[in-house]
């Protein structure tokens, strides 16, 4: 169980009695800030008559919330009990990454009427403050379906005097924030209840929906901030002395401190950090401020090295295919030295590989610039057709396969990877491909086309009776007859009307040509009336 300081003060008596106690938000005074409720509403049940239906109702839109145990027997009602949930955001918005939580928050409630509604039969009215386990908002929650809660880490809150109606409590709620924070548990808000919830016993404060503003629920938190040095400009060599202020914290102490140069990789610990080499041009130092709940702060500062010269290379080009020219630049100064032994401002390099090229100006006090650029050099694609043949016969189609780029783009037109073509003549393709640095290359394929071969099939007769023979003739010499005889003739003697089939192939190209012919065979009975023979 936590205890924290509570302060109750009854303003009209001016009477304060000290105990254990702790959205939007608003600052209050340098790193202080209010965080007004999110939700906040109360639950309530009672135990019989015409208030049985409370445990369903929802008070999310009520100006007030309550926590209490009392009787209600004048509304035909039996004893009734209130407990209320309050859940808050704690995003501050104004250059967040500076700010750190110090551990120090207070919980502020105001009384709305009777705070402990004191009628002579008023019991100690000490509070529990939980946490719950679950999300909820203000809009939905019920007696019957608000959250579970937590019953360890609990704040307690003393009763407040007898006798006193109009009471404010100031709950120091430190320890939640900083669990919350830490992410030990989920910022679900809070629940607020009776320790003993046992007639009669009540609390009542006014909620965000109150019409006074004033009277809004808050919880304020000190936060400490972290302030680098303003940035500054220095000699190059000059040596630097940065110091990170920390307002507004209790125990600066508790906090660490850690710096790195962005440029050089190097890092400091500890608020102050000196003996620096500044390099020429911006030097940019981070510091990074952690407090012992769970936070860290950053804050930058830049400085910059002042010289004489600075000197620029400038290219349109940094990339470059093998065998291109690229064209330097130099700027700032008015006589240079290339690494290339050229002393003009402008050059032109055509370099076989990726390289790095740097110039140096100096002036008469010796004070010098320098700047480096880099030329990357891509090799010429090598650019590849491949096909599963190069020689085909008229009226077949072939896959052409390219190779080697990102992008292409055929003699056909076509622009895919891979083409399918039917010439019909002998033809070569080219193709053109590109990488993503522009570089290019091509390659080209030739793709001869033969002729299929002539096959023209004849027979001694197409008309026959049951049981004649016909000769079958190609004049093709490489003649496959159907289903797998290779002759030139054949002798048949089909049984019913047939067609004969027969390839033929060209030796020399392979290519192949088809023929067929029909061969009649007549019924018996129209055999026996003939008088003729068929030829």
């Amino acid at each position: 169980m936590l205890f924290g300081l509570v302060k109750l003060c009854n303003f009209k008596k001016a009477i304060c009695f000290i105990a254990f106690l702790l959205s939007s938000f608003s600052l209050i005074f340098s790193q202080t800030y209010k965080f007004y409720p999110t939700d906040d509403a109360f639950v309530n049940t009672n135990d019989w008559g015409n208030c049985l239906g409370w445990e369903n109702e929802n008070n999310g839109n009520k100006n007030h919330i309550r926590i209490d145990t009392w009787t209600y027997h004048e509304l035909g009602c039996g004893t009734g009990m209130h407990r209320t949930f309050i859940k808050f955001d704690f995003n501050i918005t104004d250059n967040n990454s500076k700010y750190l939580y110090d551990n120090r928050a207070v919980l502020k409630l105001f009384h709305y009427g009777q705070t402990h509604w004191y009628t002579g039969a008023a019991s100690e009215n000490e509070l529990f403050i939980c946490m719950p386990k679950e999300d909820w908002s203000e809009t939905t929650i019920t007696w019957n379906n608000q959250p579970n809660v937590f019953s360890e880490n609990q704040i307690h809150v003393p009763t407040s005097p007898t006798g006193e109606t109009s009471i404010d409590y100031v709950i120091n709620v430190s320890d939640f924030l900083r669990k919350w924070f830490c992410g030990e548990n989920e910022n679900y808000g809070m629940q607020i209840r009776l320790v003993t919830e046992d007639y009669y016993r009540r609390l009542c404060f006014a909620s965000k929906e109150n019409a006074n503003s004033d009277l809004w629920p808050f919880i304020e938190a000190e936060y400490a901030k972290i302030e680098a040095p303003e940035d500054d400009s220095v000699c190059v060599g000059s040596v630097v002395n940065l110091n990170c202020n920390l307002i507004n914290a209790a125990n600066p102490n508790d906090y660490t401190f850690n710096w790195k140069n962005l440029n050089s990789g190097k890092t400091y610990s500890g608020k102050s950090i000196s003996d620096t080499i500044i390099l020429a041009g911006k030097n940019e130092f981070v510091v990074t401020v952690t407090n012992p709940w769970c936070q860290t702060a950053m804050d930058t500062v830049c400085i910059y090295g002042l010289e004489k010269y600075n000197i620029e290379i400038f290219s349109e080009n940094t990339s470059i295919c093998k065998g291109d020219t690229v064209k330097l630049t130099a700027t700032g100064a008015s006589q240079y030295q290339w690494s290339n032994g050229e002393s003009s401002d402008n050059i032109t390099v055509s370099p076989s590989s990726t390289t790095t090229y740097y110039v140096t100006s100096t002036d008469t006090n010796g004070c010098s610039g320098s700047d480096t650029i880099t030329i990357t050099v891509n090799d010429v694609l090598n650019i590849n057709i491949t096909a599963d043949k190069t020689e085909i016969c008229s009226g077949d189609a072939i896959k052409l396969i390219a190779t080697g780029a990102d992008q292409y783009e055929w003699s056909n037109g076509e622009n895919s990877e891979n083409i399918i073509v039917s010439p019909s003549l002998t033809t070569i393709y080219y193709v053109t491909g590109v990488d993503n640095n522009g570089c290019s290359g091509s390659d080209t394929i030739s793709i001869k086309v033969s002729d299929a071969p002539s096959i023209y099939l004849t027979a001694d007769k197409t008309v026959i009776c049951p049981g004649d023979q016909v000769i079958l003739i190609s004049d093709c010499e490489q003649t496959m007859w159907y289903p797998d005889i290779y002759a030139n003739s054949i002798i048949v003697s089909p049984t019913s009307d047939s067609c004969f089939k027969a390839i033929c192939t060209d030796l020399e190209t392979n290519c192949q040509a088809e023929d067929s012919i029909n061969i009649t065979v007549l019924k018996e009975e129209d055999c026996s009336d003939l008088d003729f023979y068929i030829y």
